[in-house]
């Protein structure tokens, strides 16, 4: 039997995301995706995230030192909609419905940007609870083949069940037990499944915001270039979380694993030519050395009835121990607080053990 299609899924609120081949999933790179959807985005304070403008400041944009000088105030008494009250100008503000739009009108002059900030902050603070995050629920990443009755509790409840058979086409059996018209032998109906947006807060903001204001300048000439140094001064959208200093916790086992680790050993495997050479250098995909706190989660939540990945590993990928779990991804810095430490426990060894075995097996050099 071929290897059944696989769908990563969010089961608290029943959206669903990508879906190829187990070995698509975890071969190429998903990974980081997923980790985007865990994060629990703390939103930088107002000034931080979108800056305020201090004339006469010096503004640095990047590592190597380039920077800009913020014009002095204009003497010139303000005119036209720079001269109305705040409150005026708040309301304004209030009928423009896009951030892009917030942000060009607000750019225009000092004045309408001590306005405009806060009216876009605001706005990004909206589209953080509308959009798709899923740090605290239940996610999986179910197989085409998996039937309900055959799905644990914690995958799917009686009462999720219970809805499925009550909500199938008019003239099936809608009793609670519906063997008759095997409502329990299929997977999870399509109706089931709630739209999700395509990308996280995080991933939205850091880079459609500013490809959108540089569209609006047509991509060409001075306009170009004034938009982008514009935002580069107002606007700050990174990601709240060092990468190398996450923590993946899994709230229901209350087990963890530190980045730390993983990252430790992709540079050994990086810094050892002997270790490397255990691996087809040939092979396509994602290198083991290159794998994320995403894809070793990839490798622990995966469900389905039947046991058909089209993969070499002998292991029950299949019926991952998490799956069905609760996760988030916390700063490093949470290892720090033993109050809220205790009681939870380290499993980082175990993951990356189970995660290298499947790179070894997949990826085991010709001859082996």
């Amino acid at each position: 039997m071929g290897g059944q299609g696989w769908w990563m899924s969010n089961l608290t609120k029943r959206q669903q995301k990508y879906g190829a081949k187990l070995g698509e999933i975890l071969f190429e790179g998903n990974g980081e995706e997923l980790l985007l959807f865990l994060r629990k985005v703390a939103h930088r304070p107002l000034d931080e995230c979108i800056k305020p403008y201090i004339p006469g400041a010096h503004v640095m944009l990047d590592q190597w030192g380039r920077g800009v000088r913020l014009a002095q105030r204009s003497s010139v008494a303000p005119t036209g909609i720079v001269a109305l009250p705040v409150e005026l100008l708040d309301a304004i503000f209030e009928t423009i419905h896009g951030v892009v739009e917030r942000l060009m009108l607000g750019m225009t002059c000092q004045t309408l940007w001590a306005v405009a900030r806060r009216h876009v902050y605001t706005l990004f603070v909206q589209q953080a609870a509308e959009t798709c995050n899923w740090a605290g629920d239940r996610i999986a990443c179910l197989g085409d083949y998996m039937l309900l009755r055959e799905a644990p509790d914690h995958i799917l409840s009686e009462e999720e069940r219970a809805e499925m058979r009550r909500g199938r086409p008019t003239g099936a059996d809608n009793s609670d037990s519906d063997e008759e018209d095997g409502g329990d032998r299929g997977p999870i109906p399509d109706w089931w499944w709630t739209e999700c947006g395509q990308r996280s807060w995080v991933h939205r903001t850091a880079g459609a915001v500013h490809n959108t204001v540089l569209r609006h300048a047509k991509y060409q000439g001075d306009a170009m270039w004034v938009c982008d140094g514009l935002l580069d001064v107002a606007i700050t959208c990174d990601p709240p979380l060092a990468p190398r200093t996450a923590v993946l916790r899994n709230l229901t086992l209350q087990v963890y694993v530190r980045e730390a680790a993983l990252v430790e050993m992709c540079e050994r495997f990086r810094g050892s030519d002997e270790l490397r050479a255990e691996f087809d250098p040939h092979g396509p995909g994602l290198k083991l050395w290159d794998t994320t706190l995403g894809d070793l989660l990839h490798c622990r939540i995966c469900w389905s009835s039947v046991d058909s990945t089209a993969m070499l590993y002998d292991g029950n990928i299949c019926q991952g121990v998490w799956a069905g779990h609760c996760f988030d991804i916390v700063g490093g810095e949470w290892l720090g607080k033993e109050e809220q430490t205790e009681g939870w426990t380290d499993v980082s060894d175990e993951a990356l053990a189970e995660l290298e075995a499947i790179w070894r097996s997949e990826f085991r050099p010709r001859g082996y």
